[in-house]
């Protein structure tokens, strides 16, 4: 993990802490700490100041690339997830982010070692992605991480308690009230890229649009709608600059920017 910031208020840290995950993974994604090399990752545990990433924020690449280290620092030893088996790439790629947002939001850097055998063997993509809505009621992926922990370790660490129990059978797509909720869904928010930006379809009923059919639907829609607002953009940027390279990444961090916008940050 990357060191705390030393410098500037709480708030002034927090945001700046935003800005450097969101340039991490945007730039080496989320197996960043193998992705990027020594000297990437000296300069990145040198930048300790939050005044430094939130002057930066709008053009944290070309800053990032002249900063020097001030000095070598070795990486620390951490425990990382196994990688997932899925159908898809795009199933392993969903399944690995919700896996480590529950790592990130539940220990962050301290992984106790019951949680870690727990990852070792829940390395099924489709049990991240099932348990993600679960019975769609709130907190369902830490409830169902929590029935593969022993019981004194699931209190100590107050996870919720409750296997998943899914309100129907079959996958969501399957199910023929939702199937028009769940089409809907992909299609507005595939065009938007970001939820935020979409309205949700009208035409579907309000009890629906609490559904577990409903939300994966739309999750399954951003994904995809942000993949290829990427894909569109780095197109955009290599016809205007055939010769150029990495737009890719510039197109990664302008959606960076556009979801840094939409959360209030500028």
């Amino acid at each position: 993990m990357l060191p705390d910031l030393t410098t500037g208020s709480p708030r002034q840290q927090a945001w700046a802490v935003d800005i450097r995950n969101r340039y991490v993974r945007a730039r080496w994604g989320d197996k960043w700490q193998f992705a990027m090399s020594d000297m990437d990752w000296a300069r990145l545990t040198s930048l300790v100041d939050a005044k430094w990433w939130i002057d930066h924020r709008d053009d944290v690449a070309q800053a990032f690339e002249k900063q020097e280290p001030r000095q070598e620092r070795r990486r620390p030893e951490q425990y990382w997830p196994p990688d997932l088996t899925a159908r898809t790439p795009e199933d392993r790629r969903k399944a690995m982010k919700i896996r480590q947002a529950l790592i990130d939001s539940r220990w962050g850097r301290k992984i106790p070692p019951a949680v870690q055998e727990a990852l070792n063997r829940l390395t099924d993509a489709d049990w991240w992605l099932r348990n993600k809505v679960g019975d769609g009621r709130p907190m369902a992926i830490d409830r169902a991480f929590g029935d593969e922990l022993p019981e004194h370790d699931r209190r100590m660490m107050a996870l919720p308690k409750g296997p998943y129990v899914p309100p129907h059978p079959g996958p969501c797509e399957e199910q023929p009230d939702y199937v028009v909720t769940h089409a809907a869904a992909k299609k507005i928010a595939t065009e938007h890229g970001d939820l935020r930006l979409a309205p949700r379809p009208m035409d579907v009923p309000v009890e629906q649009r609490d559904s577990c059919c409903f939300s994966r639907g739309w999750r399954a829609g951003e994904a995809e709608g942000k993949q290829l607002w990427i894909s569109r953009k780095a197109a955009e940027l290599r016809r205007g600059n055939p010769r150029g390279t990495g737009a890719d990444e510039e197109a990664r961090l302008a959606m960076w920017r556009m979801e840094r916008h939409l959360d209030g940050h500028g």
